[in-house]
């Protein structure tokens, strides 16, 4: 299995912070969430939600 290098945790906040700015864009992937299949299917799952929660508010104005 992959590690992640020394300061991954770090810069993947930043990452976060920086992505709240720009509402409708995501990341999913082994980077997030956990390297492993299951990790990423979670992560992937979490992030599908989000991305009809908002589809659904554009469309609906919710």
């Amino acid at each position: 299995m992959p590690q992640p290098v020394v300061g991954h945790a770090k810069r993947m906040e930043g990452i976060r912070a920086t992505l709240n700015r720009f509402p409708g864009v995501y990341l999913t992937g082994a980077f997030i969430g956990g390297v492993g299949i299951p990790d990423c299917i979670e992560t992937s799952r979490k992030v599908a939600e989000k991305v009809a929660d908002c589809a659904r508010s554009r469309i609906y104005g919710d």
